[in-house]
């Protein structure tokens, strides 16, 4: 009765999320509208944005369909050194959050939050945007959360870079 998805990178056709009405739902491993795309663990870190976990039901296009849920994540709740176990960890933090909601999602018996927000450019990350940025981190995969935090310090110089 229901399409679940998480991690899932293509598109699902438009007549599949009709027929489903609804029920085509995505578990996302980043705080929407925030984090939108592929690559979200490493783009919440550099960019000063919001950290959680959502789910969200599926439209047509990637990661812009109302929002089921959210949960935020403090840092300090990081028990990790690194992205790849940053990474482990959010998915964890899905996965559970996910089962946690499970009864509201099956029966329906949830109010659909706006997907936006009135900050402007939240870009969307794609596969090549999130290879491009791990191209420059020392270890790639095994690289310091510290080190990552201070490369998006770096950048915030930058006019523009940032989006919030």
């Amino acid at each position: 009765n229901f399409i679940l998805s998480s991690g899932y990178h293509k598109k699902i056709p438009r007549d599949i999320i009709n027929a489903f009405n609804g029920k085509v739902i995505n578990l996302h491993a980043s705080r929407l509208p925030y984090g939108k795309g592929i690559g979200t663990a490493l783009f919440c870190l550099i960019f000063p944005c919001p950290v959680g976990v959502s789910i969200h039901e599926i439209d047509e296009n990637f990661d812009t369909g109302p929002i089921i849920s959210v949960k935020d994540l403090d840092f300090d709740d990081y028990l990790v050194k690194d992205q790849r176990r940053f990474y482990e960890y959010l998915i964890e933090q899905t996965n559970q959050f996910f089962t946690e909601n499970w009864p509201i999602i099956k029966n329906s018996s949830y109010t659909l939050m706006t997907n936006s927000t009135n900050k402007k450019n939240i870009p969307y990350f794609s596969r090549n945007d999130s290879e491009k940025f791990l191209e420059i981190m020392p270890d790639q995969w095994d690289t310091n959360l510290s080190d990552i935090l201070r490369l998006g310090a770096n950048f915030s110089i930058s006019e523009g870079f940032w989006f919030i």
